[in-house]
Parts: C-alpha cells; structure tokens; sequence
C-alpha cells in the first residue's frame, strides 16, 4: 500500500467531515466510513477500494458529480467510480435528493452490473449500516427510528412501523443482490454471509427490544414488486 496516498485520504476524509454526526446516534459522523474501511481492507480490498470504502458517501453527501470529479483528479478513476456506483443519487449542493423508494429500487436494480470492488465496499457499508441499526435498537429501543424517513410507499403516510418494515426490506433486498451477484467471487461473497447474518441479529433484536407490530415482509415485498417489477 502506498502510505502517502492513503494518509492523504485519510487527511481529507477528516478535513470533509470534521464537526459531523450521525443522524441517528450523534456519534461522530466519521466513524462510520472508518469502519467501512475497515471491512473492506478485512475482506481483502486493494489500497484503491479502501480509499473509495472512506469517501464511499461523499458523492451523496458532499457535493454529488462535482465531489466525484475531484476525487477522480485526486484519487483516480477507479476510485471515483467505486464511489458513484455507491451512491444511490448525486445531488449538488442545494438540490432535494429524489423519493427514499424511487432510489432505493433503483440502487438495488444496478447492483448486478457492479464490479467486484465496488460490490466490497457496498457490501462493508451495508454490514456496517446494519451492525449500527441493531446496537441503535439495542440502546434507545424504538426512540431509534425517530430519526429515519424509510418508506416504500408512495401513498401511504409513514408511520414507525412502515419505517421499521421499509428499513428491513430495504437491507435483505440488498443482501440478497448482493449475494446473487457474487457467487463467484470470495472477498464479496465473505462479507455477505456477515451481512445476513447481521441481518439476522437486527431482526432478533427488534423483536426482544421493540414494542412496535412488526410488520411481515410479504406486504411490502408485495407492493415494492407490483409497483417497480424484478429487483434481482
């Protein structure tokens, strides 16, 4: 690995996120693309993929097709594009992102056509998403979905347990695009077996810690596939 290169990433990711936090928890926002990192270079990911495992987020969050065009010049290509194929919109600064479902599907249906980089760290950052959701539910019960807008549907208002329901279609979804699109290939396939089995523990913890009506997957699974077709 070259040292001067991922500390200079390192130095950016810092500079960029310096003062943010999650949503959810109010952790310091940069912990997240660390552990992302962290996975994908666990996994086995070259020095590029886990370059792109830190500014996974930086094109929905820090300036859309402009931030990608300035990691490209600093970075590579490679990297700028393991970072869009991330992103499930580009927005610039200013701009509304599109309707949660309308991305989602959207995010989901391209994952067959990921490589196997990019599929890494989608993968990592899936896990990671999924592990902060299960300890988030573990310590403030349901106060945790307080600060999420999951919905999949457009005409339905949301409510806790659409949220809950939406959130956990959303993460099996991406697993199983995930796990279909890598069969083949190891260091993707490995960190989809932690995925569901994260998955697994979310939905074992919901149902010891959450007094929300857990709602079956059949119906939004349903509605998801007559509204929007075949994901995988």
């Amino acid at each position: 690995m070259n040292t001067q290169r991922f500390s200079e990433a390192l130095s950016w990711l810092v500079d960029l996120y310096d003062g943010d936090v999650r949503k959810s928890s109010g952790a310091p926002a940069i912990h997240h693309p660390l552990g992302v990192c962290d996975l994908a270079m666990g996994a086995g990911g070259d020095e590029d993929t886990a370059i792109a495992a830190l500014f996974h987020d930086f094109g929905e969050d820090k300036g859309g097709v402009n931030m990608l065009d300035e990691i490209e010049q600093r970075f590579g290509a490679r990297v700028a594009r393991i970072v869009k194929d991330c992103s499930d919109t580009l927005p610039s600064d200013g701009e509304d992102k599109e309707p949660w479902i309308e991305r989602k599907v959207a995010h989901i249906k391209h994952i067959q056509h990921l490589e196997s980089d990019s599929r890494i760290v989608l993968a990592a950052d899936t896990l990671h998403n999924t592990r902060d959701h299960t300890r988030g539910i573990r310590v403030n019960g349901d106060a945790w979905w307080d600060n999420f807008r999951a919905n999949v549907y457009v005409d339905r208002e949301r409510t806790p347990e659409i949220g809950v329901a939406s959130t956990m279609w959303y993460l099996d979804s991406k697993y199983k695009a995930l796990s279909r699109a890598s069969k083949n290939d190891i260091p993707a396939s490995l960190l989809c077996y932690d995925l569901c089995c994260a998955i697994e523990d979310m939905q074992e913890e919901l149902c010891h810690c959450s007094k929300l009506t857990y709602w079956s997957f059949t119906d939004v699974n349903k509605y998801v596939q007559d509204k929007y077709g075949d994901l995988f």
